[in-house]
């Protein structure tokens, strides 16, 4: 697809993970925006449809996820993720870079130390998102959390920042993507068709 005979791109397993994440990201937070505050669009009141809508996103979301893990620890894929000792040294050279305190942008792995603490974040509040969102659903299960939380009205509304957090750190990586993303990266991510596999 490209002629640099050195690049390479992401595995179709990442590129239909990632995709999958979108789109389903991108469903659950306008459904459960829409569910936290029901507003008529063009006539649209559906709340039920809306909810329905919200949990088959979210299933696919989820499930997408725990094979992304199974495929990062299958393939040894993991160790692109791991935060190294040297990690901790180029931690504020990416921060200064990101933030336009420094030109010079550091030399790195295949991600940088930011993206690996971001991916660690980002997993921790998925977990504690799907918790409160089975609360909601009043799962017998995990009534615990209910309890734990002191109510439905606080989960609703740990719920609703989790989701605010979440969207924000989507919001920052689309930003990076079109800023300080390698261009063909980018493409690749939504290509079709077969791309030679990245080094591992």
């Amino acid at each position: 697809m490209f002629s640099e005979d050195k690049y390479t791109g992401f595995p179709p397993e990442v590129r239909i993970t990632h995709n999958i994440h979108m789109v389903s990201f991108i469903l659950i937070a306008l459904t459960g925006f829409y569910i936290h505050y029901p507003i008529n669009i063009l006539g649209f009141t559906g709340v039920k449809w809306v909810g329905f809508a919200h949990t088959v996103s979210a299933i696919f979301l989820y499930a997408s996820f725990v094979f992304r893990l199974y495929y990062a620890f299958a393939t040894g894929n993991y160790v692109n993720f791991k935060f190294l000792r040297e990690d901790s040294a180029k931690t504020w050279e990416w921060l200064k870079y990101y933030l336009f305190l420094s030109k010079e942008k550091p030399v790195k792995r295949k991600y940088n130390p930011l993206q690996k603490l971001t991916y660690y974040i980002f997993i921790v509040l998925l977990i504690f998102q799907a918790f409160t969102g089975l609360a909601l659903l009043e799962t017998a299960a995990f009534g615990w959390v209910m309890a734990l939380f002191g109510g439905r009205q606080m989960v609703r509304t740990i719920q609703f920042f989790l989701a605010v957090a979440l969207s924000s750190i989507v919001a920052v990586h689309l930003y990076l993507v079109f800023t300080a993303a390698d261009q063909r990266q980018r493409q690749t991510m939504f290509a079709l068709g077969r791309i030679r596999e990245r080094e591992q």
